[in-house]
């Protein structure tokens, strides 16, 4: 058990001492979250094409100008528009995904969070 203590010490200083060294050198794990982030959202994207063209396409249109008949019933805005996009994040159109607004129903029973926000980095 003491052995035990030992090691998890000396791990652990080493660890603070590559962190130190990597901060000094501008090497941080910050940056390299950031990339495997990016990888990782577009992966999602990707994912939440094929759950938009399954779910949303119906009004919004398979280009997202939302000129399909039944969208333009429930008035569903066109989500090509960067400025209705820019002031919405993402945690917000997961949002308006999961509870619905207005003629858009919720799909929160229907798609698991995932899918949700797969969704939400496709829009």
């Amino acid at each position: 058990m003491k052995a035990l203590k030992k090691f998890l010490f000396w791990v652990g200083a080493m660890i603070c001492v590559a962190s130190v060294i990597g901060t000094v050198y501008g090497v941080s794990s910050k940056a390299g979250g950031q990339r495997r982030e990016r990888g990782k959202s577009s992966q999602a994207a990707a994912q939440g094409k094929e759950i938009y063209a399954a779910n949303c396409a119906r009004c919004h249109g398979v280009d997202g100008h939302s000129r399909t008949t039944l969208g333009q019933m429930v008035s569903a805005p066109d989500l090509t528009d960067a400025q209705l996009l820019g002031d919405l994040s993402n945690g917000r159109i997961e949002t308006l995904i999961m509870r619905g607004r207005g003629g858009m129903p919720a799909f929160g029973t229907k798609l698991t969070r995932k899918e949700v926000a797969d969704v939400a980095a496709y829009v």
